[in-house]
Parts: C-alpha cells; sequence; structure tokens
C-alpha cells in the first residue's frame, strides 16, 4: 500500500515537473556589446520556453550598431551560446564583437576586403562573433565543435581575438588535421571534416544524431541542470525517484544462505584449574624469650666441683625516677635568718656582688661643667635611653664609653673622631 502511495505521487510530481528537467531551465546570457557599451543580464527562457519579452531585448541589444537596426535572432543560436557559456565555468559576461549585420554593412564590410562572406550567417540573426575574459579561445573553440549545431570559426590573429559560432552547416575553419580533430574526439563521432577530406570513423552516425535532433526541434543538445537550477517541484520528483531507487534496492530478495556439513569438532583437552597464588611463609615466633645465663666462676672450674646453671632472678619492673624539683629561691626573711644563723656559729659568709651598669660607672667621670651642647657631640652622652632603660651595651659601646670618659677631662673630643 505504502509503495502504490509513493508512485502515485511520483506520476503526480513528474506531471507538475513539466516534460523534461533539462528543458525546464530558466536561461539567462550576460552580455557586453564592445561597440556600444551596453552591459545587461537578459532571461531569454523560462521553466523551458522562451520567453517573448526576453527575446525582443535580445533582439535591440545585437541590433546592427552601424544602422542601428534590430532583427530576429534565432533562437537555438541563444540556446547554443548558453551551453557553451555554462560548460566554460564562467562567470564574466560574453564580449560580443558582431551579432546581426545588415545586408548594407556586410557588403562594405566585403568590399573593404575582410574575408566576409556574401551570404553570411550574421546577415539571418543566426551568428555571434565573441570571446569571454578568461577563457582561452581555444577551449571556447574545442566546446563549439563538440556541440555539433553549425559553423566554428577561429580567429587568434584578430586585432581583438573571438571565435565565430552560428548555426548553420556543420563545419569549421581553419580546419584542423586529422590528429588534431582527433583529439578532440577520440571516439570519432563527429561531422567536422579534418584538412585532409575524410571524415573519421563514426562520421555517419553523427549525421544520423544530428538528423534526429532536427526533426524534433530540438537541435542543440540539452544538458542536464544542477540542482540549484530546478524549481520546488522538479526537485521533489527528483528527490521521490531517487527514494524509490533506494526501496527497490532494499525490496531485492537477499542471497538464500548455502548449507555446508561442519567436520566434527575435535574434543578439546580440558583447561587445567586455576591455580591460587602461594601466600608467603613466615617462621613461628618462640613463645619464651630465651635469657642468658650467668658464666660459672674460674675458681670452680678448676677445682673440678660441679657447675650448676644458674638463672638470673626476675628483676623488679624499673620505675621511672622522678626529677628533683628546682630549688626555690629563698626570700628575704629567709636570707637574713640564714645569715644570723652563720653569724652565731662564726662562719664566714660571701658578700653579694653589687649590681652595677656600665654605662652608668663609665659616665660618672663626665665632667658637669660643660655646656650640654658640647655634651652631645660625645658617644657617651648620645646614648641616654641606655641609661634610662640600665640596659648593657655592646662590646663596641663600651669601648667607645671608654675612649669618651677619658677625652672628657682633658678636651672636648671631636665627633669625627667616634663616627670613624
Amino acid at each position: 500500500m505504502a509503495q502504490a502511495t509513493k508512485a502515485a505521487l511520483a506520476a503526480l510530481l513528474i506531471l507538475l515537473a513539466l516534460p523534461s528537467l533539462a528543458a525546464a531551465q530558466t536561461k539567462a546570457l550576460k552580455l557586453y556589446y564592445l561597440h556600444t557599451g551596453e552591459k545587461a543580464e537578459i532571461v531569454f527562457k523560462r521553466n523551458g520556453r522562451f520567453d517573448k519579452a526576453g527575446l525582443k531585448k535580445i533582439n535591440w541589444f545585437l541590433r546592427d550598431w552601424r544602422r542601428n537596426e534590430p532583427t530576429k535572432m534565432d533562437p537555438n543560436l541563444l540556446d547554443l551560446i548558453w551551453e557553451v557559456y555554462r560548460k566554460t565555468g564562467s562567470r564574466k559576461h560574453i564580449h560580443v564583437i558582431s551579432g546581426y549585420r545588415a545586408p548594407a554593412s556586410n557588403e562594405l564590410l566585403r568590399k573593404r576586403g575582410r574575408g566576409v562572406a556574401k551570404n553570411s550567417q550574421h546577415t539571418r540573426g543566426r551568428a555571434l562573433d565573441f570571446f569571454i575574459p578568461g577563457v582561452k579561445l581555444s577551449k571556447l573553440r574545442e566546446i563549439g565543435l563538440k556541440m555539433q549545431v553549425g559553423g566554428v570559426g577561429y580567429y587568434p590573429k584578430s586585432g581583438s581575438p573571438f571565435v565565430h559560432m552560428d548555426t548553420g552547416n556543420v563545419r569549421h575553419w581553419p580546419r584542423m588535421s586529422r590528429s588534431q580533430l582527433a583529439r578532440v574526439f577520440p571516439d570519432g563521432k563527429t561531422m567536422h571534416v579534418p584538412s585532409d577530406g575524410k571524415p573519421l570513423a563514426r562520421y555517419k552516425q553523427a549525421v544520423a544524431e544530428y538528423k534526429r535532433r532536427a526533426a524534433k526541434g530540438k537541435l542543440v543538445p540539452q544538458s542536464k541542470p544542477t540542482v540549484k537550477e530546478l524549481n520546488f517541484f522538479q526537485r521533489l520528483a527528483r528527490a521521490t525517484r531517487e527514494d524509490e531507487a533506494d526501496d527497490k534496492d532494499v525490496a531485492a530478495p537477499a542471497p538464500r544462505p548455502v548449507t555446508t556439513t561442519k567436520p566434527a569438532a575435535q574434543p578439546q583437552p580440558p583447561a587445567p584449574a586455576p591455580t591460587e597464588p602461594e601466600q608467603p611463609q613466615f617462621a613461628a615466633l618462640p613463645s619464651a624469650i630465651p635469657v642468658p645465663v650467668v658464666a660459672p666462676r674460674q675458681s670452680a672450674i678448676s677445682t673440678g666441683t660441679p657447675v650448676v646453671a644458674q638463672t638470673p632472678l626476675p628483676q623488679a619492673e624499673q620505675t621511672p625516677l622522678e626529677e628533683p624539683a628546682e630549688a626555690e629561691t629563698p626570700s628575704p626573711e629567709q636570707e637574713a635568718e640564714t645569715a644570723t644563723v652563720f653569724a652565731e656559729a662564726g662562719a664566714p659568709v660571701p658578700e653579694k656582688r653589687p649590681e652595677v651598669n656600665p654605662v652608668i660607672a663609665m659616665t660618672a667621670a663626665i665632667p658637669k661643667h660643660l655646656h650640654q651642647s658640647q655634651r652631645l657631640n660625645w658617644p657617651c652622652c648620645r646614648l641616654p635611653n641606655l641609661r634610662r632603660q640600665n640596659k648593657v651595651p655592646s662590646r663596641f659601646h663600651q669601648l667607645k664609653l671608654r675612649r669618651c670618659a677619658k677625652s672628657c677631662v682633658r678636651k672636648p673630643p671631636s665627633p669625627r673622631r667616634f663616627l670613624q
């Protein structure tokens, strides 16, 4: 049921998407006319049908610029130029040198002797001389030859090098050699004849294919459009056909499995039982620690008396010794009482050494009659904090103080002397 629904939907989409996806393209030409300086991008085909307004614009754009005279250009020529432009991959404008040429203008050019044909395809609106910037002329000629629609002219040495393409008989000039033409058509299927006048191997097949296209009114072979060039319905129809192809691949019956007799399985040896890792073994410790025995005396050994091993008595647990308490400092009353006891007994009592601050002792000899300004320069006078705080100076300061005390009596010392 689901497949039937999909098929009906696909058929409806294909009908809505127009007969051919290749013919349903919207085509436009980007043109720049060198003689008039005009530049335009004109849509001449919409959804596979020629647009009348677009064709009218192109007819005027490709007019005879000498006489300002337009004509009806061949729509197959526009299709041919569009296919060639598309195969080049360029995005630049097509530089037009000559489009329609009025018979009077064509006769004027013939009199100037520029190799203009009397019945030129330009006079019928079926030819275009052009080049595309950035694209080699040899590449343009090769693409034109492969289209096999009409004539291809190659003018690389002209003042403005260009190629000529028309929708007349299939031919090319100047004639290419057989080897050159074989490089363009390796299979030999072409209507173009080399310079020796002998067609390639598949010339007749190419002619038959050309006649079939002309009979159907599709002289220019249509290339398949890309996804971007399709409209919504065309994209949907294309996706539906791809899904149907995937469904056919999935619905295909799978190959039947081939049954084969398997050989009897050989008995395998039993797998060894997993062994537990060996645990480390330790020697058993003795339950009782042996006690050393007291050695016998030498006298007992010399007399020959039997010696009995004496086992020492078990020692009692030793208690940790208590540290002696620190001696308390005696109070003044206790010191006085101790001194009275020693005096009654007549024992000599040592006298306590007086505490003397060296700062006070060393600075006692400083004369007091000197002025305060003179005393400030002396080292002993620059240490008032030591005297007030009753601190002992360092050895260095003691030496300085001694020198200061001796010098104060004689003369005021120089500050520089003590600062060195």
